[in-house]
């Protein structure tokens, strides 16, 4: 299991099944400042895929399967989805542009999404990822594989937006639906109905309607998000300046188009992919939502949220990309090899060809991206075994940590973030607050955990590892 995100969803879901209720026993952030746990769950991180692994749960409860495997059965069954629908929507398009061998080259399509390494991975993530990719690919191809229906796009289009809160971009990419107002208006209509009620429970319980994950727009670093001395807001920016700001978006561009869409997702054509759809789109209309909802995700999500962004806000929404890119490099493929056929007289149809080369390619890609996985998740086990054999033996009580969600669910320990930017004297204000004696560092997070070292009047280690290192707090 990943951590964090696939901990967060996977505890609220016990939770909400043990009749706690959506419920934690974290404060992930500091943003609602210090509020007695457990608290209402959910300020920052949608709820879908809590009820879908909730509903898993439910479902292979009597088989005996392990829960963590049926937590991650939404994931591979919206993975499948993304895969048949992927197909059926590039067969439309490629039957409507009177592509030779529309079937085919959309099995092509579905093929390419089948071994794609990042959606590999995020069918077994655990977290929102394979869910909103689906919900998304669903909701722009709704009105392309049917005739252009508003209600149902929206109401689908609303379901994405409770997966994750990239949703919304889906309804600013319909202003481009050639449909017009016979297909926006229901659109919107169906939207708010799924996202309503989530909305004013938000309002009602956080004072806002849409998630705190908002306010990421003022990250500068990652630390800043940990932030307890400063939450975020306008006085984090002033803090960094404007220089670092601009980097800081600069480099999450640069990850972004180098690594999560390239070297993760699609190395090493996601260049050529842009291309193709955007000129597939110019020449097939229907297709220009799905194209300005793909460039819009990837180009805001780095400027506005900078390092989050890089952190995992993209990762997280980029399958709901990859399907279009595929079909825009497939289309781009066929056009080209088109026009090299006629310059040179080609009889025969060399698509399949270049797609298989293209395959391989990306089968290898996967097969890396595999291995890599494998030995992150050896290693994940053995840190998660060391949390629970380490802390099992202190004392009760809350504790302090760079992965809270993970340690409250491997422990049942409430957990607080370590306020990463901050000295030394926020984690003792937070552990009198909670009571809170250890302080649990998994990672290098901002001033940690020099800043224990350098106070050992205050923090004294009692272990260590290579992978974790645990203080008591000296009162």
């Amino acid at each position: 299991m990943p951590l964090e995100d696939p901990a967060f969803y996977f505890s609220t879901a016990r939770n909400l099944l043990a009749g706690r209720g959506l419920t934690v026993e974290v404060v992930w952030t500091y943003g609602l400042g210090l509020p007695s746990l457990p608290r209402p769950s959910h300020e920052w991180w949608q709820p879908l895929p809590t009820f879908a692994e909730a509903l898993a749960l439910v479902v292979t409860g009597p088989t005996g399967i392990d829960p963590w495997r049926s937590a991650q059965l939404p994931g591979v069954l919206a993975s499948l989805g993304t895969v048949t629908l992927g197909y059926a929507v590039s067969r439309r398009v490629f039957a409507d542009l009177k592509l030779a061998g529309a079937n085919v080259k959309a099995f092509g399509v579905g093929l390419a999404l089948a071994i794609n390494s990042l959606m590999a991975y995020h069918s077994v993530s655990g977290d929102s990822s394979a869910l909103f990719g689906f919900l998304a690919l669903a909701a722009l191809g709704i009105p392309i594989v049917m005739a252009p229906q508003g209600l149902p796009a929206g109401l689908v289009a609303g379901l994405a937006y409770l997966a994750r809160p990239h949703g919304v971009l889906i309804l600013l990419s319909w202003v481009f639906e050639p449909a017009g107002r016979r297909f926006l208006f229901p659109a919107l209509f169906g939207f708010g109905i799924m996202a309503g009620p989530w909305a004013l429970r938000n309002l009602v319980t956080f004072g806002t309607p849409g998630p705190l994950s908002g306010i990421a727009v003022f990250t500068v670093e990652k630390a800043d998000l940990f932030s307890l001395d400063t939450p975020l807001g306008p006085a984090t920016l002033s803090r960094h300046g404007l220089d670092r700001l601009v980097l800081s978006r600069v480099d999450a561009l640069v990850y972004a188009f180098s690594h999560t869409l390239g070297l993760q997702g699609f190395l090493p054509t996601s260049i050529p992919a842009w291309l193709g759809l955007w000129l597939v789109a110019r020449q097939y209309p229907p297709i220009r939502p799905a194209a300005v909802y793909s460039t819009l995700l990837a180009l805001t999500t780095p400027v506005l949220f900078g390092p989050v962004s890089s952190l995992g806000a993209l990762h997280h929404s980029a399958g709901s990309i990859i399907p279009w890119l595929v079909i825009g490099l497939a289309w781009g493929v066929d056009r080209l090899l088109a026009l090299v056929g006629r310059m040179r007289r080609w009889r025969r149809d060399l698509f399949w060809v270049i797609w298989a080369g293209l395959v391989c390619l990306w089968g290898v890609q996967a097969w890396a991206a595999l291995a890599q996985t494998s030995a992150q998740c050896a290693r994940l086990s053995g840190f998660y075994a060391e949390i629970e054999a380490v802390l099992g033996r202190l004392p009760p009580g809350p504790v302090i940590s760079t992965t809270p969600y993970t340690v409250n669910l491997l422990t049942g320990r409430p957990a607080l973030s370590l306020p990463a930017p901050d000295s030394a004297d926020a984690v003792v204000r937070l552990a009198r607050h909670y009571g809170a004696r250890l302080v649990v560092v998994g990672e290098q997070a901002g001033r940690y955990p020099t800043e224990l070292d350098t106070s050992p009047d205050r923090f004294r280690p009692v272990y260590r590892s290579d992978q974790l290192a645990v203080y008591e707090i000296v009162k």
